[in-house]
């Protein structure tokens, strides 16, 4: 019997293998598809984390490098990397010819799509529509690029919570008979501690409250410690220890803690690994939440596992994870988050809050969690026939340059006409052939250097394919002497689409 075999993008994970609580969600989840009887699991990786996979995964994962890229930060990096992994695959169809069944995308985007194979993502949250000022500009719009491409490209998605679902429905406008929610579990997240980390931070069992966060705007650090320093005003016997990294606002947070005057009260850890954050969460007396907006909320179900007292933002997903015995707070107001402290502080975990943690963890079992995302996959794959049809435009360079081929996949235009304008450069020493092909229908023209020709054509078909075929190609280096190694035919000025009296600009919309 053949093997599902699925591949998962992870091209996301960082080189230190960082990426929120995200990372610790997908490889728990890929070791659950490796484990299953008759499936087979491919990761799509960069040689920047292609390393520290092969150590946290299965050695019976097959590994797929996609692309090389010593560097993967800031977002327009980011968006060039993008580009060159789409044409990649578009150009050698990866997918395809490693026997892929299905495509899955645990950080949301699908980074590229190839028609035929369905493609299944996991919304973690939308929280740029909701908080859009905590974002930079072209992140913000960058983000919501990915998500509107979901929509029109991905088969399924899964969701991590129901708000998260309801949210990314109703802003997005996602069929809800195409969306469903699956718990995430990280249960074997954790396999050792490191007790050694509690005497290198001075801090002691069961005299701290903890905090494990990176600082991003959203997770409301600031009126935390405004609250704690009104706590430790009047109570001398806990810590806070937060566990994220403040990033580039180290000195900005030292001061802070010394306006306040809670310096010798509270810890920042920086960056910490996985078996020092088991140690100073099974050691603290409580863990204490203050987020404005989370699509799950990790630490929560970590806490629960290990039986501690926990209290918690009200908003968003939280209440949905979280259960009864919680200590539920508004996080918008220090005075809220202070009586969160206190509960932490004055109470002890009963046998009765164990029992109700333990029933609610029921929820979060990562054979379910793996079980019902392989549903979806068997799901998906049986229904091909409703496959999300990508419009697609390959061939292209983000600078406008071709290369030998150049290909337009178009669904249902009807009434409708393409318009195509082509320029073969002066500087080239031969005259370019370009055949075009509409539908198998090929017509041909002839350019000499530094000429340009537009051309129009009139669809007639429901789904149309046109390809534009080049005699030949030259080199940026051969012939400009640059450092530019690529085989280029002509510039394609535009690819305009009218339809309805609309027109479209094809290069921006499917680039």
């Amino acid at each position: 019997m053949k093997k599902l075999k699925i591949a998962v993008d992870v091209l996301s994970i960082r080189e230190d293998g960082s990426a929120g609580g995200a990372t610790g969600f997908a490889i728990e989840l890929i070791k659950g598809f490796a484990m299953t009887t008759g499936v087979q699991t491919m990761v799509l990786c960069g040689d920047w984390n292609e390393k520290v996979l092969r150590k946290l995964l299965p050695n019976n994962v097959q590994f797929c490098q996609v692309v090389g890229e010593k560097k993967f930060t800031g977002i327009g990096r980011i968006d060039r990397l993008l580009n060159r992994i789409r044409r990649k695959f578009y150009n050698n169809s990866i997918l395809s010819k490693n026997h892929v069944d299905i495509l899955y995308c645990p950080f949301s985007a699908a980074t590229y799509k190839e028609n035929g194979i369905p493609t299944v993502s996991t919304i973690l949250d939308i929280q740029h529509e909701y908080y859009p000022q905590f974002f930079e500009p072209q992140e913000l719009q960058h983000r919501r690029k990915f998500y509107q491409d979901i929509v029109k490209k991905v088969e399924r998605v899964v969701c991590i919570s129901d708000y998260t679902k309801n949210t990314f429905c109703e802003k997005y406008g996602y069929p809800e008979d195409r969306a469903q929610t699956i718990y995430i579990a990280i249960q074997n997240r954790f396999e050792r501690a490191d007790d050694r980390v509690l005497e290198r931070l001075n801090i002691k069992n069961n005299q701290y409250i903890v905090y494990p966060a990176n600082f991003w705007e959203h997770k409301n650090h600031k009126l935390l410690l405004n609250a704690f320093a009104m706590y430790a005003t009047e109570n001398k016997e806990m810590k806070l220890v937060l566990t994220g990294n403040p990033l580039t606002q180290s000195e900005y947070y030292d001061s802070l803690l010394k306006a306040m005057k809670i310096s010798g009260r509270t810890v920042i850890t920086g960056y910490v690994t996985n078996e020092e954050l088991y140690s100073i969460l099974k050691n603290a007396k409580g863990l204490i939440y203050p987020s404005l907006f989370e699509g799950f909320g990790i630490p929560i179900v970590e806490a629960m596992h290990l039986n501690k007292l926990i209290a918690c933002s009200n908003l968003t997903s939280l209440p949905e994870i979280g259960c009864s015995a919680i200590c539920y707070f508004d996080p918008k107001k220090p005075d809220e988050i202070l009586r969160g402290i206190e509960f932490l502080a004055k109470n002890e975990v009963t046998d009765e809050v164990r029992k109700e943690y333990a029933e609610k963890l029921k929820e979060y079992d990562t054979d379910k969690m793996v079980n019902e995302y392989l549903k979806v996959f068997e799901d998906v794959i049986q229904n091909k026939d409703q496959l999300v049809f990508q419009e697609e435009l390959t061939g292209i360079y983000p600078d406008g340059w071709s290369g030998a081929e150049v290909l337009l996949k178009l669904k249902d235009r009807e009434n409708a006409s393409l318009s195509i304008k082509l320029t073969l450069p002066e500087f080239v020493d031969f005259k370019e052939k370009v055949t075009l092909k509409y539908n198998n229908v090929p017509k041909t023209f002839v350019l000499k250097p530094g000429e340009t020709i537009e051309i129009d054509e009139r669809l007639t078909e429901k789904i149309s394919e046109l390809k534009i075929i080049l005699s030949k190609t030259w080199s940026p280096k051969n012939t400009l002497g640059s450092g530019d190694v690529r085989q280029l035919g002509i510039m394609v000025n535009e690819i305009n689409l009218k339809e309805n009296d609309l027109m479209i600009d094809l290069k921006q919309e499917l680039l």
